[in-house]
């Protein structure tokens, strides 16, 4: 992905490998911030302690 390419629904825009991460001596926490977005256009799809897989969602933005 470049600067300027289009983006939709469902396409990857961030990848990383938390195992090399963590190989690094480094936090796997990954902070997802959500901006230019109404009041109450992002909902939280999991709680504390869910367990999350690759691909599962984890907010929704409507």
């Amino acid at each position: 992905m470049a600067a300027g390419d289009a983006v939709e629904a469902g396409d990857p825009v961030v990848e990383w490998d938390p195992a090399a991460v963590a190989a690094q001596g480094l936090s796997v926490v990954c902070p997802v911030v959500a901006i230019q977005a109404a009041a109450g256009a992002v909902e939280v799809l999991v709680s504390a302690g869910d367990v999350v897989r690759a691909g599962d969602p984890v907010v929704a933005w409507t």
